[in-house]
Order: C-alpha cells, then sequence, then structure tokens
C-alpha cells in the first residue's frame, strides 16, 4: 500500500518528482495499490491519456504505464473525484465504497475491499528411518 497526498496548487514539475518517487517503488512490489488525494478532478480514467502537459495526464499516463487501474467511481469532494485508487491486476476486482465524511474532514473517507488470491505453501516433512 502506498498513501499520496498532492495538493491542488502542485505544479507539473512537482507531480513529475512525484510520479519519479512512486516509479523508483512500484517495480519493488508485484501487487500494488496506491490510494490519496490527488487532486486531478477532470480526468477520464477510463480513456488512454491524450496528453502528459497537466498533472491530470501525468498522473494518468504514470499508471497506464505501470499497467495500474483507477477504480474509484463515486466522487470524494464537492462532486468531484479527487481521492483515487489505482491498483495492479491482482486487485482490479475490488471495492471502493464512499463513507461519508468522517470528523471534519472536507473529503469522503473510502472503504476499500480487496479481493485477491491467497496462496499457501505447505511444507511436509517426513520423518526417515
Amino acid at each position: 500500500f502506498i498513501t499520496v497526498y498532492r495538493a491542488p496548487n502542485t505544479n507539473i514539475s512537482e507531480t513529475k518528482n512525484l510520479c519519479e518517487c512512486l516509479d523508483s517503488i512500484i517495480p519493488k512490489h508485484v501487487n500494488v495499490v496506491i490510494t490519496g488525494d490527488f487532486n486531478v478532478p477532470h480526468v477520464n480514467w477510463s480513456q488512454y491519456p491524450s496528453s502528459c502537459s497537466n498533472a491530470g495526464g501525468l498522473i494518468h499516463w504514470f499508471a497506464t504505464e505501470h499497467c495500474l487501474t483507477q477504480i474509484a467511481q463515486q466522487p470524494t469532494r464537492d462532486g468531484a473525484l479527487l481521492d483515487l485508487v489505482f491498483v495492479s491486476d491482482a486487485f482490479v476486482n475490488c471495492m471502493v465504497s464512499n463513507l461519508g465524511p468522517v470528523c471534519d474532514s472536507d473529503h469522503s473517507a473510502q472503504h476499500i475491499l480487496l479481493q485477491a488470491p491467497i496462496s499457501l505453501s505447505i511444507v511436509i516433512l517426513h520423518e526417515l528411518r
């Protein structure tokens, strides 16, 4: 799990730095979940990114390059989808639902139900006589 906060006034250079930082972490893990307030409200996550000239396009391109799917669908603040959930293929069937604001937050909290295959390794030891 990786949690991100990208402030609304973050410029494109700082957004590139964020993507580079995430880029250095992700290859070390097969299954990844990245959540957080990315503050990119006007992105169509169901289409291939057409441009990296703005923060939303850059984050969308980054997710696409890492085969991550954005699965949050409900707006989390003032009708905008700001809090995103990116998952690798193992978690693509997960569900995200909004719980409403918690405490004094101006964002809805999100409940993420992860469903992933569990593999078990069983070692059987035989006593030799």
